[in-house]
């Protein structure tokens, strides 16, 4: 059940909010939240990449955990599915 007509007139009244939210902000906060290579020490500037592509191998080496363990639930539940029938 979607909660009847209110419902959808509720969502489609939060969209035209934040849709008019959108155009009113100043869009000067959204271009200065950017680094500026130029102006930044080379050596800071390289800090950042370290940490970003150690992040990134972090991230990486982790998916095959999550994938073992999904096998190894999917195989228990196979096996509790195979002892009942």
């Amino acid at each position: 059940m979607t909660g009847g007509i209110g419902f959808s007139r509720q969502g489609k009244q939060s969209f035209e909010e934040n849709h008019k939210l959108g155009k009113i902000r100043n869009n000067s906060l959204r271009t200065s939240l950017g680094r500026k290579v130029e102006n930044s020490d080379s050596s800071q500037l390289e800090e950042s990449l370290q940490f970003q592509n150690l992040k990134r191998v972090q991230a990486k080496g982790g998916s095959w955990k999550l994938v073992l363990i999904s096998v190894l639930i999917l195989l228990v539940i196979v096996w509790i599915i195979s002892r009942i029938f």
